[in-house]
């Protein structure tokens, strides 16, 4: 369920219900490559969001369009990079 997925900031500050991008967008903010992590019952996730408000038929956001792009590969092999380097 969506009710055990929980959302952080990169810093690692868990994000308020009126935080969540999905309600920042139906709110009328429209995020660009935003870095979040998720943790779920799989695991943790760092992903990169990006939103926007969908319109309704009388043109007021009634939904919310998330394109949500998987970087924790990306970002474990740049940590591991790193750390071979040092």
């Amino acid at each position: 369920s969506l009710g055990s997925i929980r959302a952080f900031t990169p810093d690692g500050r868990e994000l308020g219900p009126d935080e969540l991008p999905s309600v920042r967008a139906m709110r009328g903010d429209i995020l660009k490559d935003e870095g979040i992590v998720l943790q779920t019952p799989k695991g943790r996730f760092i992903v990169s969001i990006t939103s926007a408000p969908v319109p309704g038929a009388d043109g007021h956001g009634t939904d919310a369009l998330l394109l949500l792009k998987d970087l924790t590969a990306i970002r474990a092999a740049e940590t591991a990079l790193r750390e071979s380097q040092e």
